[in-house]
């Protein structure tokens, strides 16, 4: 074989390999191309779903069976995911489901969103498409800690009985209470805080964390004045007055009381000294008295903020948590 032959060979050989080599860079670009696609897909629906659920779930507790009910939280949903980018023919009511029911109420909503990314480049490699399926599931969790309470509490005994639309004394006016506690909680552990934090906190909400377990001072007495004043700084002022059955979230009326027992006593007439936090409930103030007494009507109510960690007493205040 000639020199001039062996060249032209190898060159020849060089010249296919280089094709190949070619070839297979604007293939696998084209893949990564493509793929990149499905994957910003994939996260733009994973963000719809996310927000479809919990925009869902802000609609919950929900009563399992209330078919007006469950049409509002799939619609609340299917509103959140067209408004994340989703096409409205790609959320299916189908694809969107309640459950977790407790007490005859559901309790999570669950979204699954479906779509088809069209592949461009990756074709030539016989790709046409690829299916992307994301989902999300919100749930209510009951809040074991929470702040921007008020300075009332309700017993865990009474809470055994209670249901929503019943109305509590949550504070005794003169006359009505039990050895010297009349139902004040001193919020922040310090006892002694009296009536200055007593009416700012019953005004205002006492915007530090409170948590479930912890022991708390209570104040003995009556403050007529103060519960007085922290009432009518809250009660419900627009018309018609909110309802157990149809409230404003953001009235200044709905507040959440601590559930408690009783932690420590003293002297021969067992004057509480300390109560326990149980958990917590959520109230709408209903009538006050300038004699001290304050009654609420119990409520169920889903909060934004606090923490919903395992093991919490369930009394009413919920968290929505994604658990998918």
């Amino acid at each position: 074989m000639s020199f001039k032959k062996l060249f032209t060979d190898e060159k020849g050989q060089s010249a296919v390999i280089a094709g190949v080599a070619i070839f297979m860079v604007i293939a696998v670009s084209a893949l990564a191309l493509d793929i990149g696609l499905v994957h910003i897909q994939s996260s733009r629906e994973q963000t719809a779903a996310d927000a479809a659920a919990l925009a869902g779930g802000t609609l919950l507790p929900a009563q399992a069976g209330d078919i007006g009910a469950e049409a509002n939280v799939k619609n609340r949903a299917a509103e959140y995911a067209v408004k994340n980018g989703i096409p409205a023919e790609d959320v299916l009511p189908e694809k969107i489901i309640l459950g977790d029911i407790k007490n005859g109420m559901y309790t999570s909503v669950r979204v699954e969103l479906k779509s088809e990314v069209g592949f461009g480049f990756a074709k030539v490699l016989g790709f046409e498409k690829a299916d992307v399926t994301k989902a999300a599931k919100a749930q209510l969790k009951p809040v074991s800690a929470m702040n921007d309470l008020v300075p009332l509490g309700v017993t865990e005994d009474a809470m055994q009985t209670m249901y929503i639309g019943k109305t509590l004394t949550v504070k005794k006016g003169g006359g009505d209470g039990v050895n010297g506690f009349f139902g004040a909680i001193d919020l922040d552990g310090t006892q002694g805080g009296g009536a200055k934090d007593y009416t700012g906190w019953l005004s205002s909400g006492y915007d530090v964390l409170v948590e479930q377990g912890d022991i708390l001072p209570v104040e003995n007495g009556v403050m007529s004045g103060p519960s007085w004043d922290g009432f009518c700084a809250r009660v419900c002022k627009h018309t018609p007055k909110c309802t157990a059955s149809s409230y404003d979230p953001q009235c200044s009326s709905i507040v959440t009381l601590i559930v408690y027992k009783v932690h420590e006593t003293q002297g021969n007439d067992n004057n509480i000294k300390s109560i326990e936090v149980m958990g917590f409930v959520p109230f709408i103030l209903h009538e006050g008295t300038k004699q001290g007494e304050i009654t609420a009507i119990c409520i169920q109510t889903v909060i934004q903020d606090g923490l919903a960690l395992p093991g919490a007493n369930d009394f009413g205040v919920y968290k929505i948590t994604l658990v998918e």
